[in-house]
């Protein structure tokens, strides 16, 4: 691909409660033992609710974040990938412990927004302490769960300025947001899609809007500034 001019992203993920049907292992793990609502989907070969899982202990959360940082050092250096993007949106782990639904610890990692960020922040730094400084480090964000695409942060647009904010205060290059309709208003009473507003939180770096919402975009709003503005800044720095 880099011989044809092609930028490579590797995103790093972890299903925390919301992984679905896998013959590897019979339990998932989450920052509470808290049953999530919806059903496993079936384009992922899954069916009925998601498992019951289990609290993740202290030396569980270290671990986690150790093969965060592993998995980027090996995509960096070993695969050769311009850029990490970490995936902490859609209900998945590092979202779990950003919403107060999934996550209901009392104590560093929980209790409020700034407490809930922690685990995030220090797997933005153990991964950027892993990397070479070429290579690009971003974070994809949204409100917007799998297992319930209406879902939206508990207190709107004020816990998404705060997460987007000190996200984007770390040692993070870019963010991409993705929602469902995400060139629609992402909250009732403020206007602004969802990439609009992660710019207007974090104006000092690019937001790159979800590929497939572009073109749909541009047809109900007449353009689309946000996203290939975003895009060339980021080849930039690539």
């Amino acid at each position: 691909m880099h011989a044809y001019g092609a930028v490579t992203i590797s995103q790093i993920m972890h299903s925390g409660v919301l992984t679905q049907a896998t013959r590897y292992k019979n339990s998932t793990v989450a920052p509470s033992a808290i049953q999530p609502p919806g059903e496993q989907l079936a384009t992922y070969c899954g069916s009925d609710g998601y498992r019951f899982p289990l609290e993740m202990s202290y030396a569980t959360i270290v671990d986690a974040n150790s093969r965060f940082a592993e998995t980027a050092r090996r995509a960096a250096s070993i695969e050769g990938f311009d850029s990490i993007k970490l995936h902490a949106a859609n209900g998945y782990l590092l979202d779990q412990f950003i919403s107060s639904a999934p996550n209901q610890r009392t104590y560093r990692w929980g209790r409020d927004t700034r407490s809930q960020l922690t685990f995030v922040r220090e797997v933005i730094y153990a991964v950027s302490a892993t990397i070479d400084d070429e290579t690009v480090l971003g974070i994809r964000a949204s409100p917007g769960n799998v297992n319930n695409f209406a879902s939206l942060r508990e207190n709107g647009e004020r816990d998404a300025e705060a997460i987007v904010g000190t996200l984007t205060g770390s040692d993070v290059d870019y963010i991409y947001t993705t929602l469902y309709r995400g060139w629609q208003p992402t909250f009732p009473v403020q206007p602004g899609s969802l990439a609009e507003l992660a710019r207007s939180y974090a104006p000092s770096v690019p937001v790159i809007a979800y590929s497939d919402l572009l073109t749909r975009f541009s047809s109900a709003h007449g353009s689309c500034n946000v996203a290939p503005q975003s895009i060339k800044s980021v080849r930039r720095k690539l």
